[in-house]
């Protein structure tokens, strides 16, 4: 299921517990797993404005 929605154009973000497929299709791996790693995603987006 996500596999298919990374076949969508866009910047590819996966957490890094996610599968190995997955997170080779990425563009960014989070260092941290689950809802620490969408903090880590929110927290560089917010630095990056």
């Amino acid at each position: 299921n996500d596999v298919d929605m990374f076949m969508n154009p866009g910047f590819k973000v996966a957490l890094a517990n996610s599968h190995e497929k997955l997170k080779r299709l990425a563009n960014q791996v989070t260092k941290e797993p689950s809802i620490n790693g969408v903090r880590e995603v929110i927290r560089k987006l917010k630095k990056e404005k």
